[in-house]
């Protein structure tokens, strides 16, 4: 279950971390904030729609496999310079993405 805020013991991060984030956010204009599955960690630059349908782009970092997690982002798994597909059974819920670096993706989803 999500809840937030979360108490700080469960961030995974330091309050002083944190507040480095919410710097980098404020001067780069990133309004909707960062998501994270795993080890893999997506920063959403713009996104539109509701819970139910919508569309957000942003950077992706994938980070070391995790032996405790069995989440990945497809474009972590793939390692591809670009790709795109649906998201498990799903008819709907799609992705693409773009390398740009090492670790760094460039990736949209829809729904």
């Amino acid at each position: 279950m999500f809840a937030w805020p979360r108490p700080e013991s469960e961030w995974g991060i330091s309050e002083a971390r944190w507040d480095d984030y919410r710097k980098l956010f404020k001067q780069t204009h990133f309004a909707d904030g960062v998501i994270r599955g795993g080890n893999d960690v997506k920063v959403i630059e713009w996104s539109w729609g509701i819970v139910a349908g919508g569309t957000s782009v942003g950077y992706l970092h994938c980070g070391p496999p995790s032996g405790n997690s069995s989440f990945r982002e497809p474009a972590c798994v793939e390692r591809k310079e670009t790709g795109g597909g649906m998201y498990g059974n799903s008819t709907s819920y799609g992705y693409r993405y773009k390398k740009l670096a090492n670790d760094w993706y460039i990736l949209k989803d829809s729904n």
